[in-house]
């Protein structure tokens, strides 16, 4: 298993927009994508820090849904749109879970 933990910034009046983006554009996507195993999309409101972190069954998957290590287009450009600092990508082998 690998996880593909994405780290950004917005501003923390943004809370809902952020949310609406995670829930109804990136977790749809990753419901769709294959080898997708589960994920948590966070919020930290007093600073504004997003931290996601999804678990992919192989490195492979995560290549296939992510073409070029990105964010998807349009979780990119929605946050953007938002202000949101470019995001850094990290990708993670799992050696535990519960």
């Amino acid at each position: 298993m690998f996880a593909r933990v994405v780290i950004s910034q917005a501003s923390a009046e943004k809370a809902d927009e952020v949310g609406r983006i995670m829930n109804d554009i990136a977790l749809a996507q990753a419901r769709t994508s294959p080898g997708f195993q589960d994920g948590v999309w966070l919020f930290e409101r007093q600073s504004g820090k997003i931290l996601t972190v999804t678990v992919w069954d192989t490195r492979e998957s995560i290549e296939a849904a992510f073409p070029g290590g990105g964010l998807r287009s349009e979780v990119a450009t929605a946050m953007q749109a938002l202000g949101a600092s470019p995001a850094i990508i990290e990708v993670y082998e799992v050696l535990a879970k519960a």
